[in-house]
């Protein structure tokens, strides 16, 4: 039912931020999350990036740039996710769940690059050291820990992989750094 109205909130308002937005938490809040994401575009397409108006998207970023950037790493599609979340911090650099979500992005999207992901998951995270960022890494790939799914299988084993390095990682930068052991040898 909510979902309708808003449907004709947008109808009715199709150059008011707020119903796309109130449109886009809805559908993300069912688990639509193709019709959130298109919600989400639609209320990019009426906020252009120009200069005059970087200090309101400044005050959009955490609102719908990030959760966009959320949704759609959820779904997999991390090069949108990637430019989603750059955007969100060119117009605010300080913006700690865009480090984190760009992070994950990034690690998953470009493993072999691992040191540029866990620079921003230690921004988003507020990790003091690089092994902690490390280590929140390996958690964020760890199968056992993300409760991935039998029917990904090849992906888990891969995660598994990758899980394991960073936690290898975490100890070689810090080998006093006692929270990755245990999820050490659970992988192994």
């Amino acid at each position: 039912e909510a979902i309708a109205a808003s449907r004709k909130a947008v109808q009715l308002k199709p150059d008011d931020p707020d119903v796309h937005t109130t449109m886009a938490d809805l559908l993300q809040w069912k688990g639509d999350w193709d019709g959130a994401i298109a919600s989400y575009r639609n209320l990019l397409k009426l906020r252009p990036r120009t200069p005059d108006l970087l200090s309101r998207l400044r005050g959009l970023d955490p609102t719908v740039l990030i959760p966009l950037g959320d949704l759609l790493r959820a779904k997999r599609d991390w090069d949108e996710a990637i430019a989603v979340y750059r955007m969100a911090l060119e117009a605010n650099p300080d913006q700690a769940p865009a480090h984190l979500g760009l992070g994950y992005a990034l690690a998953r999207r470009h493993r072999d690059q691992l040191d540029a992901a866990v620079a921003h998951i230690q921004k988003g995270c507020k990790c003091k050291e690089p092994a902690e960022a490390f280590f929140q890494l390996g958690l964020s790939f760890d199968p056992a820990f993300t409760g991935a799914s039998a029917r990904d299988k090849a992906i888990k084993v891969v995660d598994q992989k990758v899980a394991i390095a960073c936690y290898r990682k975490a100890l070689e930068l810090n080998p006093d750094y006692a929270a990755p052991l245990p999820h050490l040898a659970a992988a192994l």
